[in-house]
Parts: structure tokens; C-alpha cells; sequence
């Protein structure tokens, strides 16, 4: 039985300078520098790949009519990679139908003072918001208005996030 040195290969991989490299990186050279050429290539795939760029767009809102209305908060989402704030607003016939805000991350919400419990269910608020362009019930949050006048901004990062501001009639 002949010894393994560091110039035989295995099947999955290979040993060169008492480091195994994977197989795949052969095309690379097979070396560990052909690995983090391979680590790089992937990682920017996924960083610049169209649906990594997408979930970062705020195209499905509309930024040019922004608007507000009234509700009481069913529910907090409070989690990445967006925290979701659920709403329920009375509609005319008196019948409630739910809403849902999307806002920044976990982090972006707590760097500006938020807190899994900033909103409590029961509250009664007011939101501001861009609208979803397709008409669904929801949208952009850009701020929450407490019944004692407390304001909350939500992320300072997105459309509106520290330029909005309300004019008389805004709203439904």
C-alpha cells in the first residue's frame, strides 16, 4: 500500500501545502487562492444577482402620493429582513379590512429609537405611507402617529423616511 503525499488526490479533493481544497477549485488552479477566487465570484453573484437587487427596490410603491389613515394595530411582524406592521382600518359599511407596511429591518428600527414593543396590539395610530402602485391595501411606512401625538419614524433610509411631511387633506 503505497503513502499519501502531498501530490496524490483523493476524490474529493486534494492536499497541497497540509490543506485540503476542494475538487471543483481544479478549474481554478486547485490552489487556496483559486477558492476564495471561486468564494468571491458566488458571493458577488449573490449580492448583484436581479433578485438581490430587487428586494432592496422600492418600485412596487408608489413615492409620488403619499397618505395616511387611521386604524388599530393588529399585529408587529418584528423580524428581518423587514419588520411588517399589520393594521386594521375600518372601511365604509363599517366592516374592517387588514393592511400591511412594510419598514426597514430590526436594526434600522432600533438605531431610531423603535422597539418590539413601540406598538402594541389594540393601539390606535395613524400611518403614514406610499402606497403599493398595484392598489393593495398597504405600502411603504414612513411614520406612525401615537394617539398622545408620539411620532414614530420608521426607516430613515427609504423614500419619506425624514422628508415627509403631511399636508391638510392627505389621506382617506
Amino acid at each position: 500500500m503505497r503513502a499519501k503525499d502531498s501530490t496524490s488526490r483523493s476524490r474529493s479533493s486534494t492536499l497541497i501545502a497540509n490543506r485540503k481544497i476542494p475538487r471543483w477549485t481544479s478549474a481554478l488552479g486547485g490552489s487556496a487562492a483559486g477558492a476564495r477566487v471561486a468564494g468571491l465570484v458566488f458571493a458577488s453573484l449573490a449580492v448583484f444577482s436581479p433578485a438581490a437587487q430587487a428586494h432592496h427596490s422600492y418600485a412596487m410603491f408608489d413615492q409620488s402620493k403619499a397618505s395616511s389613515l387611521q386604524g388599530t394595530v393588529a399585529k408587529v411582524e418584528w423580524g428581518n429582513p423587514h419588520v411588517f406592521v399589520w393594521v386594521y382600518v375600518q372601511q365604509p359599511g363599517g366592516r374592517y379590512e387588514p393592511y400591511s407596511f412594510e419598514s426597514g429591518s430590526v436594526s434600522t428600527l432600533s438605531r431610531v429609537g423603535w422597539s418590539a414593543n413601540t406598538l402594541r396590539v389594540g393601539e390606535k395610530i395613524t400611518v403614514q405611507y406610499f402606497p403599493l402602485r398595484l392598489g393593495g391595501r398597504g405600502g411603504s411606512l414612513i411614520r406612525v402617529i401615537h394617539a398622545d401625538g408620539r411620532i414614530d419614524t420608521a426607516d430613515p433610509n427609504a423614500p419619506g423616511g425624514t422628508t415627509y411631511s403631511p399636508s391638510p387633506g392627505n389621506g382617506q
